[in-house]
């Protein structure tokens, strides 16, 4: 063992995070000094001297954090201390003696204790990320957090984060101290601290629970918590995975005897080659039966219950995913919503408790929102077809033919994906490929064709988990476009009837204006409804003729013929532009809109600027960037959005394809290092940019799409 014979010494034994660490450290053949407030007190004692080696090498003492000297005669001998002693309220009425004064003087006692002897070779201080995060300093993409960053007093006490005060004085007083006499300092900044219990009162986690429960209400039994969450146990050992779901449950049950574990089934789809039947079984057996709720995340594509005896008897609800980072795309599996959860109600020895909807977006596809809700009232199975009819009548205010016919082909097509791939928006305009198509997949003009028109490979787990290589990323496409523009054509030729719909009120007997006017509101909603559709369903057809326009572009480059080229991308960049113009007549589709919003949660104008930086951040590059690495997480919330198209995703394209022109003309390969600084860089300047974008929309919708098929779609 690799402490045998060596004596460390920790404070505030009794802690929660003491407690472990005198675990570990016996386990490791230490012999530990604890030192407690009250000896006397078994709630402090009792679970230490249960520990293994205990009996041996354990030596309980006590001491007083505020007395000079309490700590002379406990380090002498050690040849390490952890100071671990230090109150942790969250509330109080008293800061400067409740939290302040044994924080900042315990930090110095100890410290003053360890200088006045020779065996001492390290002290520990457990601080906390409290004395790290609390000041006004602009976090952005290119500011490091390190040692040198401090919590602001002056913005703690002006907050009454006295916590966060009291942890800062004391790391700033300890830094000092150990400069000033040679001790070999560590301090730890540890987040929130959760995790099974060795102490038989209630850590701060359990508090917090509890407090939660004091301050909104005895609300609820259930409590959201997610262990691994795309992330897996560092072993596959059931036992193992059963200890620690029974120590999540436990710091529930015990401040609630009738609490009721919620989690995702997320990890048994995204991680499934971990997620065996053993492992399974040990996570959801780990809590006694019916205490536990499993969302069934992903059932509109990937059902687990189907494949696990019903989450082996454990209680789930169905849920529709549908959507990732709220991206902007027609999808959807209407026959799997309308089936699904019937399906499952029924299936013999259902566990089903529910129905549910934990999409990432929730402001487009509105068909397919609206049929999961009617979901949750329906007992029987649904009739698609009749449904999408009544629909249609609903969302436009009338029966118009040519459209209720278009709604057909989109059922059969765009709302019919049945391949099991999880949809991410991944057309080249906002997705647009990072890789080098001088190297590597060589393929034949017909076989770059037939590559565009097939689906993704199958794979389990999201498309931001890969790691960028000169494969050509695929677009995710299951029907064919050419059935979309169809669709939107019988759109085009409904026009004219469906812009006649105001004038209906006068069938409906009014006998004023003022007396029609909810009815006028609401057929005004289904005349923008309309013109939404038509809209969305312009820009997916584009947006998809888009990829082909790419791919005979990167022919062309491998042809080495820069005629074709220039054509094919000058193309693609107009068609980006053409979409953009498009998206800015209709107030659905406004990157204004999303940054006003931001901007508008600010009390002061350094918010406005972090709050910008931010939604500029989420929907581009997501920030975890370095001047040469794009983050793995860019574009998962792209967006198509008037001002995003022709402010971010067109001069980025631009870029690239002006790379790979000039890479023709002077014969060299393409270069893909160079490519990837010029537009991280474009990005980070553009992320921090501050310039406005129109919150209203401009132009006629109508006009433009049909404009825009006649030029790009007959």
């Amino acid at each position: 063992m690799c402490g045998e014979g060596k004596v460390v010494c920790v404070t505030g034994a009794s802690g929660y995070v003491a407690s472990w660490l005198v675990k570990l450290l016996l386990e490791r053949g230490y012999t530990v000094k604890g030192t407690l407030r009250n000896l006397n007190d078994p709630n402090q004692i009792l679970h230490l001297k249960a520990l293994n080696g205990a009996d041996e090498r354990l030596h309980l003492l006590q001491a007083d954090l505020l007395e000079d000297g309490s700590f002379d005669s406990l380090v002498d001998g050690c040849e390490g201390v952890f100071h671990t002693a230090s109150p942790v309220l969250f509330s109080t009425t008293h800061p400067q003696a409740e939290l302040i004064e044994p924080a900042v003087q315990g930090t110095i006692n100890v410290l003053r204790s360890c200088s006045k002897v020779t065996s001492v070779r390290r002290v520990v201080v457990t601080a906390s990320i409290a004395s790290v995060t609390f000041n006004k300093k602009t976090k952005g993409p290119d500011v490091v957090i390190d040692e040198t960053w401090f919590s602001d007093p002056v913005f703690c006490e002006e907050s009454q984060q006295w916590y966060a005060l009291s942890k800062t004085l004391a790391e700033r007083a300890a830094w000092k101290f150990a400069e000033e006499n040679g001790i070999d300092l560590v301090v730890m900044n540890p987040g929130f601290m959760s995790g099974p219990m060795l102490q038989p009162t209630l850590n701060v986690t359990s508090a917090i629970f509890l407090d939660l429960t004091k301050e909104y209400g005895d609300v609820t039994d259930i409590y959201s918590c997610d262990t691994f969450n795309e992330n897996s146990p560092p072993t596959s050992d059931p036992t193992y995975i059963s200890s620690l779901g029974s120590a999540v449950y436990k710091a529930m049950s015990t401040v609630d005897k009738d609490a009721v574990w919620l989690m995702q089934g997320w990890l048994f789809y995204s991680d499934s080659v971990f997620w065996k039947p053993p492992q399974m079984k040990a996570l959801l057996h780990s809590v006694p039966f019916g205490k536990m709720i499993v969302l069934d995340l992903f059932a509109d594509v990937k059902p687990i219950w189907k494949s696990s005896s019903q989450f082996y008897d454990t209680p789930y609800i169905w849920c529709m995913l549908h959507n990732f980072g709220g991206n902007i795309e027609m999808y959807g599996i209407l026959d799997a919503v309308a089936s699904g959860p019937i399906d499952a109600r029924v299936s013999k020895n259902s566990t089903m408790i529910g129905v549910g909807m934990c999409m990432e977006g929730i402001e487009h596809n509105p068909i397919v929102y609206e049929l999961m809700s009617e979901m949750a009232f329906r007992s029987d199975p649904l009739q698609l077809e009749e449904w999408l009819t009544t629909y249609s009548r609903r969302r436009y205010g009338k029966s118009v033919q040519q459209v209720e016919a278009a709604w057909k082909i989109l059922h059969r097509t765009i709302y019919n994906c049945t391949d099991g791939i999880a949809d991410h928006n991944t057309d080249y305009i906002v997705k647009f490929p990072d890789w080098d198509p001088s190297v590597n997949n060589q393929h034949a003009r017909s076989e770059i064709i037939q590559r565009h028109k097939l689906a993704g490979i199958q794979q389990q787990r999201r498309f931001f988990l890969r790691e960028t290589s000169s494969t050509l990323p695929r677009p995710h496409l299951w029907y064919n476009n050419q059935d979309a523009v169809s669709a939107l054509k019988l759109f085009l030729d409904a026009g004219d009837e469906l812009a006649e719909i105001p004038i209906q009120c006068i069938t409906l007997g009014y006998s004023s204006k003022e007396e029609s006017s909810p009815y006028l509101h609401a057929l005004a909603n289904a005349k923008e409804w309309c013109w939404y559709d038509l809209v969305d369903l312009t820009r997916q057809s584009l947006s998809k003729l888009a990829n082909e326009v790419y791919l005979n572009a990167i022919h062309a480059f491998r042809d080495k013929d820069p005629k074709a080229l220039s054509f094919h991308s000058l193309k693609f960049l107009q068609l980006t532009k053409d979409i953009d113009t498009l998206l800015a007549a209709d107030d659905n589709f406004l990157l204004g809109t999303w940054l006003e919003s931001a901007k508008k949660l600010s009390v002061n104008a350094e918010e406005t600027k972090q709050y910008e930086w931010n939604a500029r951040t989420q929907v581009t590059m997501w920030y975890d960037n370095t001047k040469y690495v794009q983050s793995k997480l860019h574009d998962y919330a792209n967006k198509f959005w008037a001002g995003l198209l022709e402010a971010y995703y067109l001069p980025r394209a631009a870029m690239y394809f002006k790379r790979l022109l000039k890479s023709l003309e002077e014969k060299e390969k393409f270069k893909l290092e160079e490519w990837r600084e010029e537009w991280i860089a474009y990005s980070n300047k553009w992320q921090a940019g501050t310039e406005l974008y129109p919150v209203t929309a401009r132009g006629n919708a109508v006009a433009i799409a049909k404009e825009l098929y006649q030029k790009y779609l007959t």
